[in-house]
């Protein structure tokens, strides 16, 4: 079956837009941006910046971020993709993002997520949607209407249940590059500094 999204969701929305400087505290919820999506995942530290509890409200209720919502950049590096994997919700977007929640009962998210990966998904997003004079971008409309191919339920979530393992094994080997890519960078920094 091929259907546009719009019809396969119960919410299409992205970040705050306009600038949040004026309102960031020490504490509170974490504002990410697109740069928190990579490696297929959302990186939150606790060096994001902050907004208290009344700004963030305002930006959920919007942005409506919630478990498996379906995150893609929307600016610049279109395409990069993830899925929000926790059931506390103590973040909010800025702009360049767009957030994806599906009805469940004709595509789950999961398998949204999967596909948007694809070389057809990904050649669709990076070139098919919205082009100024300098940059690419995903806009919501963009979004709204971008086709999906999707089977019935049963066969989305056996293709989740063949991937699923092959992405953790894959993201375990990603945290261990990096650990290592830190140690190389660490022992060249101490042997620089003689």
């Amino acid at each position: 079956m091929i259907d546009k999204l719009k019809n396969l969701t119960t919410s299409i929305t992205d970040g705050e837009h306009g600038s949040l400087k004026d309102k960031y505290t020490c504490d509170g919820y974490k504002v990410a941006s697109m740069e928190n999506i990579y490696n297929c995942e959302l990186h939150l530290d606790d060096e994001l910046p902050k907004v208290p509890y009344q700004v963030f409200n305002k930006i959920q209720n919007k942005s409506k971020v919630k478990n498996k919502s379906v995150l893609i950049t929307a600016v610049g590096d279109v395409g990069r993709v993830a899925l929000v994997r926790d059931n506390k919700i103590d973040f909010c977007f800025i702009s360049g993002v767009v957030i994806i929640n599906t009805d469940g009962k004709k595509l789950i998210p999961e398998y949204l997520y999967y596909y948007l990966q694809t070389n057809l998904a990904q050649h669709q997003i990076k070139y098919g949607g919205s082009v100024n004079s300098i940059q690419k971008h995903f806009v919501l409309n963009d979004a709204k209407e971008f086709c999906v191919n999707y089977p019935d339920i049963k066969i989305q979530q056996d293709i989740v249940n063949r991937l699923e393992p092959i992405e953790q094994k894959i993201c375990y080997n990603n945290k261990i590059i990096n650990v290592l890519n830190n140690k190389i960078k660490e022992s060249t920094n101490a042997r620089m500094s003689y």
